[in-house]
């Protein structure tokens, strides 16, 4: 695994499967955790990328293995909800997302976002 480490968080209630199972992370090079998704665990919602993409503008690619598995990150470039950066550094929210997911129209903060018109 290199450089990557293994950090267990505690285990914790599954709604999908109703077992006790462990959340378990890597921490990669950059020190970022990211999240180890089981095989049986690959399914998600839009809630899941609603919670993923809420009150941001911008995401990158750590922060939404937060919330979801790498095959949602696929599937909302597909649909139009993110998209990469030309640098590829991050993804950014689009205003397509925001109306198809009913996102927050105002940060943390309380400010306006100014979705990215994806095109």
């Amino acid at each position: 695994m290199g450089a990557a480490q293994r950090h267990q968080q505690p285990r914790r209630l599954d709604p999908l499967s109703g077992f006790n199972e462990a959340v378990e992370f890597i921490q990669d090079e950059d020190g970022n955790a990211v999240r180890q998704w089981p095989a049986n665990m690959q399914s998600y919602t839009n809630e899941d990328m609603k919670r993923a993409l809420s009150r941001r503008r911008a995401v990158e690619r750590h922060e939404l293995l937060e919330h979801v598995p790498p095959t949602a990150i696929g599937y909302m470039q597909t649909k139009g909800w993110i998209q990469r950066d030309p640098r590829g550094a991050f993804f950014y929210v689009t205003r397509k997302a925001w109306l198809d997911l009913g996102l927050p129209s105002h940060d943390r903060q309380g400010r306006k976002i100014r979705f990215h018109d994806g095109i």
